[in-house]
């Protein structure tokens, strides 16, 4: 029993060790390689009494029989404190990543919240501006029109696009607060998800929010992909976090688009009430998922894009962030055919209804 285990604890020590100190440059690795050492110590410390039962056995036979089988009594508890160290291993990465994550997203709150303040002066500034031109514009209607100052006026419209300008400058301006805006939105979800869970709802129409994350996801829609959206005219008011369940929907969207790639396909959006809940499904016609795959499209750090694309944890935390609305995340998918997500959430009785 004593060399079935002192080699793999010992392995797991001098691993942890080495992690340890060669990567100090990653916050993350670091926090997850100080946990694997200090296991492993815990894991030798705690077994002394067992290895050293075993030693004057050992010292007597030093040629033990290489054909001797090992009893399964032994490799059974050897193999299940392996699985147990390995999942003991993921959730501590996962509190360090979510701790990690907070501190993140409280950096990045306060460069947020300056540059939506500087965008709200902008418009106020463009306004003033605006009315400035206009006000140029009326009193240039009084100079006549074959003098050098009327003719260097126009040139000067023409040459820097000032219609242009000021047609499309506020509509750009609005989607730079809007998207400023949810950038402040999904920071906030990050620390309410890392705290376990907000209390931020509200009965509210789930389609105005879900219409701004629409526009966001076909900015990254590219070649001959088709976006089909069919939303309810009449979307019963739901008690919910607009923010989140539009987050869930973004990271569902964006995951269909980069299933579909490059090449020409079909994605789709469908709201549909039925039982009480409201559905949205969202399907594209890309390579689909195996049944392995599949079986562990909700498992935390699993991912089968680049590093660059993926970090495995946005199908996680949109399950976790529906099931706090008291819904449902589903996915069904098929090789060669596609993938389809199912997010059910309940939609609350009317009044003078039976629930």
């Amino acid at each position: 029993m004593a060399l079935s285990r002192t080699p793999v604890y010992m392995g797991t020590l001098l691993i942890g060790a080495a992690l340890l100190f060669a990567d100090l440059a990653s916050l993350v690795w670091t926090v997850v390689s100080v946990i694997m050492l200090l296991l492993a110590v815990h894991m030798v410390a705690d077994r002394p009494r067992v290895m050293l039962s075993h030693g004057p056995a050992l010292a007597d036979d030093p040629d033990p029989d290489p054909a001797a089988e090992t009893p399964p009594d032994v490799v059974a508890p050897a193999v299940s404190a392996l699985a147990d160290t390995d999942l003991l291993l993921r959730m501590e990465r996962l509190v360090a990543v979510g701790q990690l994550s907070a501190g993140i997203a409280h950096e990045i709150n306060n460069p947020v919240a300056y540059v939506h303040s500087n965008l709200v002066d902008i418009r106020e500034d463009f306004d003033n501006l605006h009315r400035f031109i206009r006000r140029i514009d009326e009193l240039a209607h009084d100079l006549p029109r074959d003098s050098d100052i009327w003719r260097g006026m126009v040139q000067a419209y023409r040459d820097e696009q000032v219609a242009d300008i000021l047609a499309l400058f506020p509509e750009r301006l609005k989607d730079c607060i809007e998207g400023v805006d949810r950038i402040g939105h999904i920071v906030h979800d990050m620390k309410t998800l890392v705290r376990g869970g907000g209390s931020n709802k509200a009965l509210c129409n789930l389609n105005q929010d879900l219409a701004t994350v629409i526009n966001i996801a076909r900015t990254r829609i590219k070649g001959q992909v088709q976006f089909h959206v069919h939303l309810l005219n009449d979307c019963p008011p739901l008690w919910c976090n607009p923010s989140q369940i539009g987050q869930v929907v973004l990271n569902i969207l964006v995951n269909a688009v980069q299933a579909v790639g490059d090449n020409s396909g079909d994605i789709s959006l469908t709201q549909t009430l039925r039982d009480g809940e409201l559905e949205i499904t969202i399907c594209d016609d890309g390579p689909g998922m195996s049944p392995e795959l599949l079986q562990r499209a909700f498992e935390p750090f699993f991912t089968t894009k680049g590093e660059q694309d993926g970090t495995g944890m946005g199908l996680p935390l949109s399950r976790q962030l529906v099931q706090d609305h008291g819904g449902r995340l589903e996915v069904e998918s098929e090789p060669g055919v596609g993938t389809c997500f199912h997010i059910y959430l309940p939609v609350p009785a009317q009044e003078g209804q039976h629930v």
